[in-house]
C-alpha cells in the first residue's frame, strides 16, 4: 500500500489576510513570552501556523509579521 504523504505547508507572508478559521482559539498563541515573541500590538494577536508565528490584526485578519520558529 502507498504511504500517505503530508501536504506541504502553506507559506504565509506579511500583507496576506489570514482566513478566520486560523484565527480560532486553537491557533492563538496566548503564552507569547514562552515562544520568545514580542507582546502583540493593541488589536493584534499571535497565531501559530505550523512552525511559524503570525502577528495578525484582530479586526481584519491581516498578517503584519511572520516569525519562523
Amino acid at each position: 500500500a502507498p504511504v500517505a504523504q503530508r501536504a506541504p505547508q502553506r507559506q504565509w507572508r506579511a500583507g496576506e489576510r489570514l482566513p478566520s478559521n486560523y484565527r480560532q482559539h486553537q491557533h492563538v498563541v496566548h503564552d507569547w513570552r514562552a515562544h520568545r515573541l514580542p507582546q502583540p500590538a493593541r488589536g493584534h494577536q499571535w497565531v501559530q501556523l505550523g512552525g511559524s508565528f503570525a502577528h495578525v490584526a484582530l479586526s481584519t485578519g491581516l498578517i503584519t509579521l511572520i516569525v519562523n520558529a
